[in-house]
């Protein structure tokens, strides 16, 4: 069977799995495999009205009545057998029925919990105003704070200028704009490469990219690549006009960043204009952003080549949109994989596993699998202006489709902030491989005191406190237990850190800060 068209013989199999996962109370899990048998399900027949029934099973087991109403009006709506109508009724009753008395929990809404902690900047208002722009010859744009900054505090909730999720990903994060949405996705109607959150998503999507690799099926070299599909939204802006693109950039050749406009309100026309000028002023010359232009311009030729229309702008207009995928080659690969927290037992099979989807895999520690899921791309502009240590300041983890940075140690008044790029010292090799490292994907070397000391590794660093509890479980805290660990967590380090002298215990605090705000970006039900 093929993996890529609408067949509903795969639908058939992906929904039974997901009965079979349902049946063992499995619901996060049941979800995933509903959601993939609707990118199969073959548009106008019934097996899309079912897979939108079983969904809403799922939701009602779980608690989330709103989400099983929608989509038991979704299954009316996609030919859902007529025999069946009166279980789907029976449902619906006992839905209304449940949601009178319902309460919600407010860890379902990671924003919730994750609020500024102090004033928003009126023009970037995801950032506090405490936040300024610098310049130096060795980092360059960097982000200094002009108030000292506590452990804990939330400084950042960025939106992305863009987004796009990997093709598995599809399954829980919405295509285009990556918001998990509780995995209520509906399918492209086209192909089963892409889910969306809403029609307005779906729609954008297919003016920008989607209409390129919708619906091509056996052609590897018709994977569109993410820094194509950023080029792409900046020639959408323009109705894929080259030469008024090419006139406005042309006009605007000064370096900026988010700092220089006013980006309060999206819906300005000159929001989209303005955020393309960010993107293409992000630059870095080091030799490896060198050579992966080199690379991806010859995986981008063999797409070009493919597609009759960006074959004749490239004919016509190639020297100009080279220059513009060069330029947009660093802001991409600058820490802007997202990854996405899923519940502890999940493990997401790739699209050649479906002749084999029920294969044993060994289970992994929840910590472990945290962050191991590379979800998709984002491009996020003021994190652009983070520059990496390996001693950094200020963590980053993604709830929904948005970063947030949170303080992990206090910042003085008038100090650059760091987030960390590969590891932290304390989960990494010698100063010599991270400098290494640094020099050949960012151009600088790293001058924390980690690496001018050659800090050692978490379990070698000194350990002074006899009474400090060490969490040997690596399992996740429930989102109450997470507060309450990252109150006692900020309340240690704050008290204990010290400069010039790490400890496995200040340090094991923050690490363990980390994974518990991490635990609070997914909704409570996953």
């Amino acid at each position: 069977m093929s993996v890529e068209k609408k067949n509903n013989a795969v639908a058939l199999k992906l929904r039974n799995f997901g009965n079979q996962l349902f049946a063992k109370k499995e619901f996060f899990e049941a979800l995933l495999k509903y959601n993939h048998s609707l990118c199969f399900a073959e548009q106008g027949t019934e097996t899309v009205g079912i897979a939108y029934a079983n969904r809403s099973a799922v939701y009602i087991e779980m608690q989330q009545f709103r989400l099983c109403l929608e989509d038991i009006q979704l299954a009316r709506q996609h030919n859902y057998p007529a025999d069946k109508l009166e279980k789907l009724q029976r449902r619906e009753e006992d839905c209304n029925a449940a949601i009178v008395n319902w309460k919600p929990n407010p860890y379902d809404n990671p924003f919730n919990f994750f609020k500024l902690s102090h004033a928003s900047n009126n023009k970037y208002p995801g950032i506090v105003d405490c936040l300024t722009l610098s310049n130096s010859k060795m980092f360059g744009n960097h982000l200094i704070t002009t108030k000292t900054l506590k452990t804990g505090d939330i400084i950042c909730i960025e939106e992305p200028a863009f987004t796009a999720a990997n093709v598995d990903a599809r399954l829980y994060r919405c295509s285009y704009c990556f918001k998990d949405s509780s995995m209520k996705l509906f399918p492209c109607t086209g192909c089963t490469k892409a889910m969306f959150c809403s029609e307005k998503c779906q729609q954008t999507a297919m003016n920008e990219f989607h209409q390129f690799e919708c619906n091509v099926h056996g052609n590897p070299a018709m994977k569109i690549d993410f820094h194509l599909r950023l080029l792409m939204k900046c020639l959408n802006v323009f109705d894929y006009n080259v030469p008024e693109f090419q006139k406005f950039v042309e006009k605007n050749r000064k370096q900026v960043t988010v700092f220089d406009f006013d980006f309060s309100e999206p819906e300005e026309p000159m929001f989209s204009k303005n955020a393309i000028l960010v993107m293409l002023s992000i630059q870095n010359n080091a030799p490896y952003c060198k050579l992966l232009s080199t690379i991806m311009g010859s995986e981008i030729r063999d797409f070009v080549s493919c597609h009759a229309k960006l074959k004749q702008l490239w004919k016509n207009h190639g020297k100009f949109l080279n220059e513009m995928l060069a330029k947009l080659i660093f802001p991409v690969t600058l820490l802007t994989h997202m990854s996405a927290f899923f519940s502890k037992e999940i493990n997401l099979p790739t699209e050649t596993c479906l002749g084999r989807l029920q294969e044993e895999r060994k289970p992994k520690p929840a910590r472990e699998k945290m962050f191991e899921q590379n979800s998709g791309q984002g491009l996020y502009p003021a994190f652009c202006l983070l520059n990496g240590s390996c001693d950094p300041n200020v963590f980053v983890v993604s709830a929904s489709n948005k970063l947030v940075w949170i303080v992990g140690k206090s910042i003085p008044a008038g100090s650059q902030l760091f987030c960390k790029y590969d590891q932290p010292f304390y989960n990494s090799g010698p100063a010599s491989r991270r400098q290494s490292f640094f020099k050949q994907s960012f151009g600088y070397t790293c001058c924390c005191e980690a690496c001018r000391y050659d800090w050692p590794r978490l379990s070698a660093l000194k350990a002074v406190d006899p009474s400090f509890k060490y969490n040997n479980n690596q399992t996740l805290s429930n989102h109450d237990e997470a507060v309450e660990n990252i109150r006692k967590n900020i309340e240690y380090i704050e008290k204990n850190y010290k400069h010039n002298r790490p400890t496995k215990e200040v340090y094991t605090s923050i690490d363990n800060n980390m994974y518990e705000f991490s635990s609070l970006a997914k909704p409570a039900w996953y």
